[in-house]
């Protein structure tokens, strides 16, 4: 019979120290890889600058269309040159003296050049940070899709759960229904318009029929004041005819008047026989 081994309080101390020990030697590694990722923020792109200085619009103004200034706006070549010309203003000491009284004065010349160089230069400058904007928001938001696409699912099944996410979360829901509500928006007006279409209805729904509507009503008022400004034109080319007909009428009484210088020959034929007659003739 084989001898009973008896454990002691001792030995199972010891059992338990190493098994801990061992546990813990397994852990420390992915507990330290777990702070690691705590600590460590996750940066997939680039922050705008947070000391880029851009001024607001001062308070009244109201955009319009820079088209107005289509006409007075520099060209490239113009925008090349003009910082060389208020560097030439600055060395142009006698300008009076030299251009004249006729000439806009040099105080003015030099205002207007300096301003027009500062704000086409801050133009230029916006222009190419917007563009830079640009690019570095269509790359976020290609980022940003893929992550709302991986969330989609399961935001949605949390919506119909009891977590009431879409209460407590409005801005995060509105954000991935956007597309969804655009879409539904987009086959509303299509099923619309089709309806139109099968009435013999011209299709105005959205924004595309909004502006074949414009297009319409341009047409038609175009199309209603052209009787009124054809009959303009014809009352206006009335006395014209009139006095066409009145020349007419003057020509055709110049030529009843040259009437009898056609009967000139016959008075020449009588007086001719006038002269057989006396005997003339022989």
């Amino acid at each position: 019979m084989a001898p009973r081994i008896r454990k002691t309080k001792t030995a199972s101390s010891a059992a338990s120290s190493a098994t801990s020990t061992e546990s813990a030697k397994t852990t420390a590694p992915a507990a330290a890889a777990a702070s690691t990722t705590a600590s460590t923020p996750l940066v997939l792109l680039d922050m705008p600058p947070p000391n880029a200085n851009i001024p607001a619009p001062p308070s009244g103004f109201v955009a319009g269309d820079t088209a107005d200034y289509r006409s007075v706006l520099p060209r490239d070549a113009e925008l090349r040159a003009l910082p060389i010309a208020v560097k030439d203003m600055t060395k142009f000491t006698d300008y009076t003296q030299i251009l004249g009284q006729t000439a806009p004065p040099y105080a003015e010349m030099m205002q207007a050049l300096t301003v027009a160089n500062a704000w086409s230069s801050m133009r230029t400058e916006s222009a190419a940070w917007d563009a830079f904007c640009g690019s570095q928001e269509g790359i976020s938001w290609t980022t940003l899709r893929g992550q709302m696409e991986r969330l989609q699912p399961s935001f949605d099944l949390a919506t119909g759960g009891t977590s009431n996410v879409t209460t407590l979360y409005p801005g995060l829901a509105t954000l991935l229904d956007a597309k969804k509500v655009i879409a539904r928006k987009g086959a509303s007006t299509r099923k619309m318009n089709k309806e139109a279409e099968a009435k013999g209805e011209t299709p105005v729904h959205g924004r595309v029929g909004k502006a074949r509507q414009r297009k319409a009503e341009k047409a038609a008022y175009a199309a209603t004041n052209a009787p009124a400004a054809a009959g303009a034109a014809v009352t206006g080319t009335t006395p014209t005819q009139s006095a066409g007909g009145a020349a007419a009428g003057s020509a055709g009484a110049g030529t009843a008047a040259a009437a009898p210088v056609a009967s000139a020959p016959q008075a020449a034929a009588a007086t001719n026989g006038a002269a057989v007659t006396n005997g003339t003739g022989h």
